[in-house]
């Protein structure tokens, strides 16, 4: 009877441990994911009234129609609430500009036809850098920006729909209006 028990409570601790290296693999998988290239991960870059990096004020100049106002929607061609919001942004009453991150393929073609025509589309190397500069991991992403500074922001939840877009809109208005009378 001893040897049975025995012998139980050592494949009972078999199996915890090997649970236990489970789940440990997968946090540390779940970490290189989220980390940059030099291994370390760290918070977005999305502070209200930073300055956005070089990468999207220069890709917003080069689309000049925008004007100092615009709303700055971040898709990911491996989401599919960003494949969703990419068909709902002609309802939006903002400015905007989709800039489309992944890989090019036949999902990121997806993505990208899901664009309304008429909403300006920042694809590419440019579409990378900018993920890149903003340390983002979280999509889809919202920047409401003026005169290329932050001035709201929505992921995931808050910006995976164009009544959520609106919503982000309309308070970046109000706030930059009060903080500038």
């Amino acid at each position: 009877m001893v040897h049975v028990v025995a012998i139980a409570l050592v494949a009972m601790c078999v199996v915890l441990t090997v649970a236990f290296l489970a789940a440990l693999r997968g946090v540390a998988e779940l970490r290189l994911r989220l980390a940059q290239d030099d291994g370390a991960a760290g918070p977005p870059k999305l502070v209200l009234g930073r300055r956005l990096p070089d990468s999207v004020v220069e890709a917003l100049a080069g689309l000049g129609e925008l004007g100092p106002r615009s709303l700055v929607v971040l898709l990911s061609t491996t989401c599919g609430s960003c494949l969703r919001l990419a068909g709902e942004l002609g309802r939006v009453q903002a400015p905007l500009v989709a800039c489309v991150i992944g890989e090019p393929g036949p999902t990121a073609d997806d993505v990208r036809a899901s664009v309304p025509a008429g909403v300006p589309v920042i694809t590419g190397d440019v579409a990378r850098q900018i993920r890149t500069d903003l340390n983002l991991h979280t999509f889809p992403t919202a920047i409401a920006q003026r005169d290329g500074y932050i001035v709201a922001t929505g992921q995931g939840s808050g910006a995976d729909a164009a009544a959520n877009l609106d919503h982000l809109w309309q308070q970046a208005v109000h706030a930059t209006k009060e903080a500038h009378t």
